[in-house]
């Protein structure tokens, strides 16, 4: 297996273009506990309008656009996609674009920006320039994920949770649809996961097996890590479950908006006013 911590960068280059694997274009993402508080899993309930005002409406997204060369490139790459996404807004499109098209370096930078820059609201204020594209993915998140539940998988490096545990992206994961997608396992690690707020990006991006797209906001408890082998080795599959979406970080930028995100909510509620009925 490849260790990129010991690669020079044109090796990592050359693996993220020749490779079917999604790991090395997206940066070092990994595993982390739910309650990771660095992460920037913000998903804007109850703040949307306010951070559309502010991060769209404004001029922050162009301010933003201009500061980096290599979003430029990606953001409007997808320009030319058929019509079928004509009802789409198109900086949903344009967001989710730079996932397929943007260059290694400029997706490692985003997702570490993501995994590092929720330390603390000033760190994130002044530190964190991708708050518009983060924004825009989260809001697609929304209004694009897939209706139904289904299995994804992902590459990823020697991760060890328990089982049991409940973990999360420390950026945003790309995600192979099909188990037939999947390269060479051996010597890898495998996540093979439930998602329920996944995009499928061959839907709006104009290259067939784009992949999808996992946010940090996306909960999940570790199933079951057992080894494993095919035709091609012997590899480790990590089972991981949805379980919540739960922002750490709800709204910020505008904590007076702020509305209670885990999916879970309403479940909780519902068991304490059924265990409150009994004792009457």
């Amino acid at each position: 297996m490849f260790n990129s911590r010991k690669l020079p960068l044109s090796a990592i280059i050359f693996i993220a273009v020749c490779s079917n694997t999604y790991r090395e274009t997206v940066g070092q993402i990994a595993l982390v506990e739910e309650t990771e508080s660095d992460v920037i899993d913000d998903i804007y309930e109850g703040c949307g309008e306010e951070a559309m005002k502010k991060f769209i409406h404004s001029d922050l997204l162009e301010q933003e656009l201009k500061r980096s060369e290599g979003l430029q490139k990606a953001w409007k790459a997808n320009t030319n996609c058929p019509s079928q996404t004509s009802k789409v807004d198109k900086n949903l499109i344009y967001a989710l674009s730079v996932f397929h098209f943007g260059d290694v370096m400029f997706l490692q930078n985003l997702n570490n920006a993501v995994g590092t820059m929720g330390v603390n609201i000033t760190t994130y204020e002044r530190d964190f320039h991708y708050k518009s594209l983060h924004f825009l993915l989260m809001d697609s998140m929304k209004q694009l994920k897939t209706k139904e539940c289904k299995p994804v998988y992902f590459i990823s490096e020697n991760e060890s949770p328990k089982v049991g545990s409940k973990v999360r992206f420390s950026g945003f994961a790309k995600v192979h649809l099909s188990r037939e997608d999947l390269p060479d396992l051996d010597g890898e690690t495998l996540l093979s996961i439930t998602s329920c707020s996944f995009v499928n990006l061959d839907d709006y991006i104009c290259h067939k097996y784009s992949g999808g797209l996992i946010s940090p906001a996306e909960v999940f408890t570790v199933e079951e890590i057992k080894q494993k082998s095919d035709e091609t080795g012997y590899y480790t599959n990590i089972v991981l479950k949805h379980s919540a979406l739960n922002g750490t970080h709800n709204c910020f930028m505008f904590p007076r908006s702020a509305a209670p995100v885990s999916t879970q909510a309403p479940f909780l509620l519902l068991a304490v006013l059924s265990l409150f009925t009994l004792t009457l």
